[in-house]
């Protein structure tokens, strides 16, 4: 956005409160890094679903913390330099990493209840067959919850998917223009070149 000045007047002082500004960016600390603070959540989340039933309790805790870190990175987020934007397609690396800590979560969860308490022993009794059938059968059914949940939900919504589409047509508009450009160019300097030798 450019910021327009009547006068000579108005320019100076436009010049020079941006040159304040970059002055104060330049004076403050380096903004954090985006990934560690993005470690920092996933790392949370791993051991709020890893081991959730040693301390059903940690959710609370951990909504705690995200609230205190908010506040801690807004405060960080204020006092230091503006951080440099980046594109990003979604979150990266950490999408196969959440996945596959969710996907571990199933079978560890599942084998403390199996054979950490004694819900699944009063339940179906000592035999170490059903206590195998149990973890099993119990994995896979939340494998497959899991996998329905995971590709029922879409990955953007419907002003994304179509904001994409219409990027998509645009370019390959674009294409079609050039294309045609060039084409009419190259048409025309072989006519020009034909009338010339004839």
């Amino acid at each position: 956005m450019e910021i327009v000045a009547n006068d000579k007047h108005d320019q100076e002082k436009i010049e020079e409160s941006v040159w304040v500004d970059v002055w104060q960016q330049v004076k403050k600390s380096p903004s954090p890094s985006v990934l560690d603070n993005t470690a920092e959540i996933v790392v949370l989340h791993g051991y709020v679903v890893l081991f959730i039933v040693v301390f059903p309790l940690m959710p609370v805790l951990l909504i705690t913390n995200n609230l205190l870190e908010y506040r801690v990175d807004f405060y960080n987020l204020i006092e230091s330099r503006r951080p440099i934007p980046f594109a990003s397609n979604g979150i990266g690396v950490w999408k196969p990493v959440l996945s596959s800590f969710n996907v571990v979560a199933i079978f560890s969860n599942m084998a403390l209840v199996t054979w950490r308490t004694s819900t699944v022993k009063d339940t179906f009794g000592n035999g170490n067959h059903w206590l195998w059938g149990f973890f099993f059968t119990s994995c896979l059914t939340l494998l497959f919850v899991h996998f329905i949940i995971t590709y029922s939900t879409p990955d953007m919504s419907d002003e994304t998917t179509e904001a994409l589409k219409r990027q998509e047509v645009l370019s390959y508009t674009r294409i079609c223009l050039y294309l045609c450009c060039v084409c009419f160019w190259v048409h025309f300097f072989s006519l020009c070149n034909y009338n010339k030798i004839s």
